[in-house]
């Protein structure tokens, strides 16, 4: 947690609690002091200061939550079950207590049980610092990412400078394309006093998702005087993927192989992957060139030895697998990011279309419904389900379907033409 909000915590708290400003510093130093003998494994110790920021001010919600961290990796969360379930039962209009309790669970994968001590404790103090925050997180994880915003905005109406959430949320707006909100939220970040060089990271990627390559590589290059050897790293990568994009795949490979050059990294082995599907698609027109597959497949799985959980390099390896004809090994790796992000739309949608392509269409089926599970109004995978219905004979379940999908899209020309062309043939 960044200095400045820490004391601006313990200040709050202080003066809540009718505590003197001179315990306030000696609170902020016991607990710094304690997040840093954490990230350094000294959990015994970084216990007995979080212990002693609770001293201080037993209702500071910060400290409460490294304390249990801590016990967590002592192996004693159990205890600290014990401890804060009393407390809770002893003092149960304490805000602090059931958000402690529900920390408890969420790092027990109790995600339920977390969610109700985090929304019990919002119901007591609406403005409780972190409750918002962490069911940001949790919906987040589940894959719920309008709830998970809802939440990230709830905890800025009551920190309007906390970059911990302008960090979270700006991401989650990246990986949902939403890259207006996304450079939005980047640019709060970097006035709320953020660290410069994760702003223009995602100013960078905000732009660069819009297509202004240039404007991308400009916020980049802002913090080449802040981590001369990542930065360097990010600017291998990002010549690479602008050579890339221009058609200059040789020279994309080389700058991803120079950022490689300082260590395993699964973005840039990701994008070496994606510059040799690209080299496919140029130089054979469509044809299978198993060499350029090959090297694909390589890189792909360097990327998910590097990372098992970057989902993108699934994606990528399935459609090398596709690519290649291989098309239980192609189906194996969209299913595969489909675990890592079961709520993900467009990775249902994609499996869906794999299935559907390959005549399993009842699997096609299953999977265009969950992705509605999720998200109702994605005119895509409405659409999608009216194909799988229509190749199966199931004529009046497609056309329902496709009607859903224009209803929220009215202009798709080409499916138009499709129902109208399908329901003469039917006729």
């Amino acid at each position: 947690m960044p200095k400045k909000r820490l004391m601006l915590l313990c200040l709050y708290y202080s003066l809540a609690a009718g505590i003197a400003l001179l315990p306030v510093n000696v609170m902020a130093g016991n607990l710094e002091d304690a997040e840093n003998l954490y990230r350094k494994g000294e959990y015994e110790e970084s216990l007995k200061k979080a212990n002693d920021a609770l001293k201080e001010d037993e209702k500071n919600v910060k400290a409460h939550k490294v304390a249990i961290r801590n016990y967590n990796k002592l192996n004693r969360i159990g205890a600290a079950l014990t401890k804060y379930t009393k407390l809770v039962i002893e003092k149960k209009n304490e805000p602090v207590y059931h958000f402690a309790v529900a920390f408890i669970y969420d790092l027990k994968n109790n995600t339920d049980r977390a969610i109700e001590g985090y929304e019990k404790a919002l119901n007591l103090n609406s403005k409780l610092p972190l409750a918002n925050y962490n069911l940001a997180w949790i919906y987040e994880d589940k894959g719920d990412l309008s709830k998970a915003i809802d939440y990230y905005q709830k905890e800025l109406s009551n920190n309007s400078n906390d970059v911990d959430t302008y960090k979270n949320l700006s991401k989650l707006y990246l990986k949902m394309k939403h890259y207006d909100k996304a450079l939005e939220t980047a640019q709060s970040l970097l006035a709320a006093g953020a660290n410069n060089r994760v702003a223009y990271d995602l100013i960078g990627e905000a732009y660069y998702g819009m297509g202004d390559n240039d404007r991308a590589l400009d916020e980049w290059k802002k913090t080449l005087n802040i981590d001369q050897k990542d930065v360097q790293v990010g600017i291998y990568n990002v010549r690479g993927v602008i050579f890339n994009a221009k058609g200059y795949y040789n020279s994309a490979m080389k700058e991803f192989r120079k950022g490689i050059e300082n260590g395993p990294n699964p973005r840039l082995y990701y994008n070496l992957g994606e510059a040799y599907m690209s080299k496919v698609q140029e130089k054979t027109f469509g044809k299978k060139n198993d060499k350029w597959y090959n090297e694909a497949v390589k890189e792909f799985q360097n990327a998910i030895q590097a990372n098992p959980k970057f989902g993108e390099a699934y994606v990528g390896l399935g459609e090398a697998y596709f690519g290649m004809g291989m098309n239980d090994q192609g189906i194996a790796q969209y299913e595969k990011y489909v675990e890592i992000s079961p709520r993900d739309v467009d990775g249902l949608n994609r499996l869906g279309n794999a299935y559907k392509r390959l005549g399993r269409y009842k699997d096609a089926v299953d999977r265009f419904t969950q992705a509605l599970d999720v998200d109702n109004n994605n005119a895509e995978a409405y659409r999608n389900l009216g194909y799988a219905y229509y190749y199966q004979g199931l004529q009046d379940a497609a056309k329902a379907q496709w009607e859903k999908s224009l209803k929220l899209e009215p202009n798709q020309p080409l499916l138009r033409e499709q129902i109208s062309s399908a329901f003469k043939k039917f006729n």
